[in-house]
C-alpha cells in the first residue's frame, strides 16, 4: 500500500459507450512529474516496466501509437464483458447456502 500513496494517483479513467451510455472505468496511474510525464519515465526509458502497475506492464515504449490504442480498446472491451459477470457477493451465496439447508 505504501507504494501506491507514494506513486499512484486515481484516475476518473476511460469514458466508454454501454448500452448507449456513457461510463468511465477507473484505473490507478503513476503519478507525473512536473514535466507531465509519468514519474517513472526518464530519458524515454521506464524504470519500473518488469514490476509496473497493471496497465502500464502491457505496453512498450517501443510500440507505435496504433499499436497501444488497439490494446486499451481491447482491454477496456474486456472489461465491461468481465464486468457483466461479476461474482456473487459472499453474503448473498451464505444466504442462499442457509436457505437451501433449512429446506432440507
Amino acid at each position: 500500500m505504501e507504494f501506491a500513496r507514494d506513486n499512484l494517483l486515481a484516475s476518473p479513467g476511460a469514458l466508454v459507450i454501454k448500452d448507449d451510455q456513457q461510463i468511465r472505468i477507473r484505473t490507478l496511474v503513476p503519478q507525473r512529474g512536473e514535466d507531465g510525464a509519468c514519474k517513472f519515465l526518464k530519458n524515454n526509458l521506464c524504470l519500473i516496466h518488469e514490476m509496473a502497475p497493471y496497465g502500464c506492464a502491457f505496453f512498450s515504449e517501443h510500440e507505435s501509437r496504433r499499436v497501444g490504442d488497439t490494446k486499451s480498446t481491447h482491454a477496456l472491451v474486456n472489461i465491461i464483458r468481465d464486468a457483466e459477470s461479476k461474482a456473487r457477493a459472499p453474503e448473498d451465496i451464505r444466504a442462499s447456502m442457509n436457505a437451501e439447508s433449512s429446506d432440507r
